[in-house]
């Protein structure tokens, strides 16, 4: 019995947990419709504080009632997964995977043993003995036979199957040094054991281990996830909500070959060494592939090897291997009746040495030609071009060892290509570059030095460039107070601009910096990535826009960013299916999102400059909504908006790993070092032999090969190319200060500037002063509404207020008028300001300003009478004529509106006996004189 991945697995099956699952289900379903109708009430609620307590209380239940459910769900789900029902349909769910990974591996593997050239002929005849040194205790090894006598597990390429098979433990370690065969032969064996597999035999994967980190998860996980990737089928859920690929790996029926443990970085070989000890458990079949010297020295530093696995040694190949492997491999001439081959005068030297005429040499080429990577370059180097192999018995040129091994390396991309100066000089290229790295993994999205943070830095100066124009051609006269200065909006905004700039090349000093692949990822449920992932962002973004004014723009762009990092997250570049594939997911995740994926998961640096690119949109909308600009028109918003999406288009894009490999290659191209299409010519090299892939890296096939590319030409520095400069170690993030230096401060510059924003008065209106009042409303203005008229008051303009009132010398018929201009105040226009001011002097029922005595008699108060009065001026933008009193001796109230003045009449006029039949009369006296007043406004 183990437990792993929350389960209980007992006799390798899984049982669920038990649990009070309907409970917590129930719960979380009402905490969450609990959240949903006090949001609901406070939506439709009147207005009052309570409404913003219930809303956000409302939907903060919500969300996490969401979460809990979701939570829930997946708990009661696993409570009831292993039914005796699902059972079986997990039984026939694992069995179809098994074969679909039996027919994946088997296509696979079949395309690499032909680029190795390992089906035809025979494979060279690897032979290794039992390194008695480096294998575990034989006890341990044998499991319940308690002899520690060591086994004899010699044998030779063929055998490698029997060999695993008489290893009780099932744990292999295949050692040897560089080209000895080691990945060959594990190739082998899983192609042999997958050739004849049955129902109850594990499924070999290999596995190249220098994509694990044993610090951050174990063997399993890690090797679940790679499959996960390496073969979609793999990533589904089984019915018991598993992925298919765990499954297979904790049922005990994948075996796995870590190929390469040696490729793994030094500091990581002891730690991947306590990993196995601690987690395999008893009878876990395991294969690996190194170096023997390199783990010698792991075992050395972790204390331990690998738990109960046997050792074995690869041996030097043999004179008769070798010359019975080269001859196979040429075409065969009949001379003298027997067959020939061009290959004779060198193998018949390397068979009797002595009896060459040049034995020194023979036993060099012998020496050279002891290990199969030689021989295969040989072959290909040879046996199937218009080369002689005779050559290589030439001492003059190859006077060592080591001179006929370089030479054959040389001989390898003009042997398979016919254009072998371009492949020759863009593999040099790339060979020096990884040396420059000090790596091993050509990855198309960071080949190119410092072209990619080049293009990305100029993605991000130049949108923040067209915005600061952008301010100042929407706001050209606009200054605001910005911590004491009166400064222009734009120029305040400019000079924010470089604090992202400042933060980017910081961030791209640290290996974090490096654009990462990306690819579109179609969710298993589109229930659950509405409900689960995404369903807690609308709630929240409706409400802050609701509460507090936050931009509905604003918050549909946070909303569409989201989606874009939930839809199109990081490709797992060690374990990707191809680069080629990798390039098409990244550049359409790029173009579908455009370009938000990667300013969502960039950092501050690029946080705080889509801030700014946005910026424009958001202080026209505030301008315009508080009174700052009366009219914006259509060019206005559509500029600005297109604007903001072109920056941050621009700007997303530019952050890709697309854009950065269509940078970085612009350069050698340039330089006539690579072809355009990179990958192609990457993908070219892989399908010839040249390179290998691994995961989503391309790596050359013989270390020795990237070695020998690499020093051929050491006559230009890497710096010309965009290398990145020797030792240069990345910048401690913790010791950089600049990480909240800068941040802090754009964030101080910001909210200076937004605050300075809503301090600015708004647009002032046509009118700044007022004549004296009664020169607005004279003497001949009246006359038609009193007789004998005669002033009562008349204040000078020396504030905004201009008044003055009329009383009739015969009948006591009054007229009081006052106008005030308004000013603009901060967040409002003048007009507006106006505006407001109309809507409170509109009659309510008691006269306003100075006037008349009210009337002697009560007056019977009856609702206001509107009329409909004759067309105003143009200067004037509203008016408003009612009874305000009604009566014998009723009050008429006009109230008219020019721009950002307010002109009031109040008309105590005479009604009569019937006054609702005069109403109408006074009523267009005081809109007459109303009127009259507005048309003498200056200006």
């Amino acid at each position: 019995m183990y437990q792993a991945a929350g389960d209980i697995y007992i006799d390798g099956v899984p049982r669920g947990g038990s649990g009070p699952g309907l409970l917590r289900l129930s719960l979380a379903s009402a905490f969450f419709l609990l959240g949903v109708l006090l949001a609901l009430k406070g939506l439709v609620g009147h207005d009052s504080p309570e409404r913003t307590v219930l809303v956000g209380l409302g939907a903060t239940c919500a969300a996490g009632g969401l979460l809990a459910l979701s939570s829930s769900i997946r708990r009661w789900r696993r409570s009831r997964r292993y039914t005796p029902g699902r059972v079986r349909r997990l039984e026939h769910q694992l069995a179809d995977a098994a074969e679909y990974l039996t027919r994946e591996l088997l296509a696979q593997g079949g395309r690499e043993e032909r680029l190795r050239r390992l089906q035809h002929p025979s494979p060279l005849s690897v032979r290794w003995d039992t390194a008695d040194d480096l294998s575990d205790h034989w006890a341990n090894v044998r499991g319940r036979d308690e002899a520690d006598t060591p086994l004899d597990l010699s044998g030779d390429f063929p055998s490698i199957g029997d060999v695993f098979a008489a290893v009780p433990s099932r744990r292999l370690i295949l050692l040897g040094p560089v080209g000895a065969g080691k990945s060959a032969l594990a190739l082998h064996f899983a192609l042999g054991r997958l050739r004849s597999i049955t129902a109850e035999d594990a499924i070999p994967v290999i596995l190249s281990p220098v994509s694990w980190d044993p610090r951050a998860e174990s063997l399993a996980a890690w090797a679940a996830r790679r499959l996960a990737l390496d073969h979609p089928a793999l990533a589904r859920r089984t019915v018991a909500d598993v992925p298919v690929a765990s499954e297979l790996l904790f049922r005990g029926r994948l075996l796995p070959i870590l190929d390469g443990f040696d490729e793994m970085p030094v500091e990581l070989r002891p730690e991947a060494l306590r990993r196995l000890r601690d987690e395999l458990g008893r009878g876990e079949p395991l294969i690996m592939t190194s170096r023997e010297d390199e783990y010698r020295a792991a075992v050395d530093t972790a204390h331990t090897g690998l738990p109960g696995a046997a050792a074995v040694r690869l041996r030097p190949l043999g004179a008769a291997d070798i010359i019975g492997y080269l001859r196979r491999t040429a075409t065969k001439t009949i001379a003298e009746g027997r067959p020939t081959t061009r290959w004779d005068p060198v193998l018949e030297a390397i068979r009797h040495p002595g009896d060459s005429p040049r034995p020194v040499q023979a036993r060099l080429v012998r020496e050279a030609l002891s290990t199969p990577l030689m021989v295969s370059l040989a072959r290909t180097a040879y046996s199937a071009t218009a080369r002689e192999p005779a050559e290589l018995l030439d001492g003059r040129r190859f006077p060592t060892p080591s001179a006929i091994e370089e030479h054959l390396l040389d001989q390898l991309i003009p042997s398979v290509t016919d254009r072998p100066e371009r492949m020759t000089r863009g593999l040099t290229f790339l060979a020096r570059r990884l040396g420059s790295l000090g790596t091993q993994d050509l990855a198309w999205w960071n080949f190119g030095g410092r072209a990619p943070r080049a293009i990305a830095t100029l993605g991000l100066a130049l949108p923040l460039a067209g915005a600061s124009a952008l301010m100042r051609w929407l706001f050209p006269d606009l200054r605001i107070s910005w911590f004491g200065a009166v400064l222009p909006l734009w120029l305040t905004f400019a000079m924010l601009c470089p604090l992202p700039l400042a933060q980017f090349a910081a961030d791209s000093r640290r290996r974090e910096a490096t654009p990462v692949p990306r690819c579109f990822e179609r969710p298993e449920s589109l229930a659950r990535l509405l409900l689960v992932k995404l369903g807690i962002i609308p709630p929240i973004a409706v409400y802050l826009w609701w509460l507090s004014g936050f931009p509905l723009p604003a918050a549909v762009a946070v909303y569409v960013a989201v989606v874009a990092v939930v839809l199109h997250p990081r490709v797992q570049v060690a374990t990707a299916q191809s680069p080629p594939r990798m390039l098409r997911q990244d550049r359409a995740a790029t173009l579908a999102s455009m370009g938000l994926v990667n300013i969502a998961t960039r950092g501050p640096a690029v946080w705080m400059g889509a801030v700014l690119m946005l910026l424009p949109v958001a202080v026209l909308g505030y301008w315009q909504s508080s009174g700052g600009r009366d009219h914006s028109g259509t060019v206005h918003w559509a500029v600005a908006m297109g604007g903001a999406a072109g920056a941050i288009a621009v700007c997303g894009m530019s952050l890709s790993a697309w854009g950065g490999y269509t940078a970085a290659r612009v350069g050698p191209w340039a330089a006539g070092m690579l072809p355009w299409d990179v990958v192609d010519f990457l993908d070219d090299a892989h399908q010839r032999g040249v390179l290998r892939r691994s995961g989503g890296f391309y790596q050359f096939r013989h270390a020795r090969l990237q070695e020998r590319l690499a020093s051929s030409d050491e006559s230009e520095p890497t710096g010309r190319t965009g290398g990145p400069v020797p030792g240069r170690a990345p910048l401690d993030h913790e010791a950089d200060g600049t990480r909240l230096l800068l941040p802090s401060a754009f964030a101080v510059g910001l909210v200076g500037l937004l605050f300075g924003m809503t301090r600015i008065p708004g647009v002032p209106g046509p009118y700044t002063a007022l004549p004296p009042g009664c020169e607005l409303l004279d003497r001949s203005d009246v006359s038609a509404a009193l007789s004998d008229p005669e002033r009562a008051t008349d204040f000078l303009s020396a504030d905004p207020v201009a008044d003055c009132a009329w009383v009739s010398g015969e009948d006591g018929a009054g007229v009081v008028f006052r106008a005030r201009v308004h000013r603009p105040v901060p967040g409002r226009s003048a007009a507006e300001v106006a505006e407001v001011h109309y809507e409170t002097e509109l009659p309510t029922g008691e006269p306003r300003g100075p006037g008349p005595p009210s009337p002697t008699e009560a007056p019977s108060y009856e609702p206001p009478t509107a009329f409909t009065l004759p067309e105003a001026p143009r200067n004037v933008d509203e008016t408003a004529t009612r009874v305000d009193i009604p009566g014998p001796h009723p009050l008429i109230v006009t109230v008219v509106r020019a721009g950002n003045v307010v002109l009031t009449i109040s008309y105590d006029g005479q009604a009569g006996d019937r006054p609702e039949d005069a109403y109408p009369r006074l009523a267009r006296i005081s809109h007459d004189l109303a009127v009259s007043a507005a048309r003498k406004l200056p200006g």
